[in-house]
């Protein structure tokens, strides 16, 4: 129910604020400036407190995950051996590999300046 409400309020937001507008048009239309001049100012502040509440629920959002990262706990490290990393190295295929995007080439070294 509370995701529902929080979805629907929104719109409700976005409904006055149209319902607004269109009085303060109507408003200006027949020259009732006053009125006209109400009607926008509480259609841009309805706009106004949607943005906010955006706002509002992105910085939440940020926060929530924020704190959940926090609460992990570190990943282990580990140091390499000089023999693990010459083993992953020289596991990497050729740099012309890298550069043409996957495409087939020659798995000799040949052309690799070391």
């Amino acid at each position: 129910m509370r995701r529902a409400a929080a979805a629907l309020l929104p719109l409700l937001y976005a409904a006055g604020s149209l319902f607004l507008a269109h009085g303060a048009t109507r408003s200006w239309q027949q020259d009732r400036t006053a009125e006209a001049a109400a009607l926008g100012a509480c259609a841009l502040l309805l706009v106004a407190a949607l943005v906010a509440r955006h706002r509002h629920q992105a910085e939440a959002y940020d926060l929530r995950a924020e704190l959940e990262r926090a609460a992990r706990p570190p990943l282990p490290r580990r140091r390499l051996s000089a023999d693990e990393i010459t083993t992953a190295l020289s596991a990497a295929c050729c740099e012309r590999w890298w550069t043409s995007a996957g495409a087939e080439h020659d798995h000799s070294g040949k052309d690799q300046n070391a």
